[in-house]
């Protein structure tokens, strides 16, 4: 942060590096039915925007976001880290509004935000807005739906090479997507697809013994 606006700290926005191949807001948990929620926080206190993936899970909220000194605003997970990043730069001059229209005051218990323009909440309706039309370019799949056609030729690829054979194998499939379509690939859950296709063929040997 440098220059003063209008008597308040200019914000100042924590990009991504741009050389990842992954979407960085995107995080499934396992044993979670959905991926996390992700969000374009603002933080009163520190003065920053970034995009994130909430870590939180079940609705929990950490106590900055409770209080409102730090605000967020729902992103799609499937952002690319240029998406993100171009999306928090068309976004500053608006954060700034609600940044400048807004304080941090001890109400008897904690350190809370308070509204001191009410022209934040029309500003804050509007970073909304354009935070949920902003699509992710990524196509995220589970990586078993993906690849339901082809589990046989996948197991026999993990009879043969293991792992780090199927995991190629599937680095290499996200890459032939590519040819046929605008938006990357990208498969989550891989671990519990192998652990799948493994418990597959222990139920085929477990039947062959029986026999």
């Amino acid at each position: 942060m440098t220059t003063d606006h209008d008597g308040k700290k200019m914000l100042e926005i924590v990009y991504w590096e741009e050389d990842g191949d992954t979407p960085p807001l995107y995080h499934h948990y396992q044993g979670q039915t959905h991926e996390q929620k992700a969000y374009l926080y603002l933080d009163l206190e520190k003065g920053t925007i970034e995009t994130e993936v909430d870590r939180e899970i079940g609705g929990a909220v950490t106590e900055d976001v409770w209080n409102k000194r730090t605000l967020r605003y729902l992103v799609s997970p499937y952002l690319s880290r240029r998406q993100a990043n171009e999306l928090m730069d068309d976004l500053l001059p608006l954060l700034q509004k609600v940044r400048d229209g807004m304080d941090i005051e001890w109400d008897g218990s904690n350190w809370v935000g308070v509204t001191t323009d009410p022209s934040v909440e029309r500003f804050d309706s509007k970073i909304q807005d354009i935070c949920s039309e902003a699509l992710g370019e990524y196509c995220v799949w589970n990586a078993a739906d993906y690849c339901e056609a082809i589990w046989d030729e996948h197991r026999e690829i993990l009879r043969k090479h293991g792992e780090k054979g199927l995991l190629k194998e599937l680095e290499q499939e996200q890459e032939r997507h590519l040819d046929g379509h605008l938006e990357p690939l990208y498969l989550t859950l891989v671990d519990e697809y192998i652990e799948q296709l493994k418990e597959m063929d222990d139920e085929e040997e477990e039947e062959r013994g029986v026999r």
